[in-house]
């Protein structure tokens, strides 16, 4: 018993410690929906784990390096604000570009944001306008909806026919393949 402990008490009950050191066996043997989910639970503090931010960005780190959509745009999230790393605009949009590029909704939006501001990118809004309209396609309305709206109303037609263009040939050429592939 750590000092901790003995003067607060354990905050992790028997079945907790038992779900972490489970999830923590997998994510180390390298799955990837274990390591995820141990990111969570240490950016959250789920399953009486205290909250670590270091711990959380090593855990999505380990997932987003393979490829994990979900990793990448939660890695991609801890560099935009600097949480469990160090702030770096730049490797945010690298991470949301990873998870974007596979079709990855939350973080198409991320990027077309980051395409529209400049932050972490060159300002570009062809860019923001083909993630952004990718990111609605799929549902994601949240800022989606108003960045479209705000750039069609800035952008020449054909800078919007070109960014609906570029929207249309990801989901030819990025989508189709892997809706055939099933």
């Amino acid at each position: 018993m750590n000092l901790r402990e003995w003067l607060f008490g354990s905050k992790q009950s028997a079945a907790d410690r038992e779900l972490v050191a489970e999830l923590r066996g997998r994510a180390e043997e390298g799955e990837v929906h274990a390591q995820n989910d141990l990111g969570r639970a240490y950016f959250l503090g789920l399953f009486g784990l205290t909250k670590d931010e270091v711990e959380s960005a090593k855990w999505y780190r380990e997932a987003a390096e393979r490829d994990d959509a979900t990793a990448q745009y939660n890695l991609g999230w801890r560099y935009a604000d600097g949480r469990g790393v160090p702030m770096d605009k730049a490797e945010a949009v690298k991470w949301y570009r990873k998870a974007a590029e596979q079709n990855y909704p939350e973080a198409q939006a991320h990027l077309g944001y980051c395409y529209y501001t400049g932050t972490g990118v060159t300002k570009d809004w062809t860019e923001a306008y083909k993630w952004e309209d990718l990111a609605r396609a799929q549902g994601h309305h949240g800022l989606s909806k108003t960045v479209i709206a705000t750039l069609e109303k800035k952008m020449a037609a054909d800078q919007i026919a070109k960014g609906k263009k570029l929207s249309n040939d990801f989901k030819t050429t990025v989508i189709g393949p892997r809706i055939q592939k099933h």
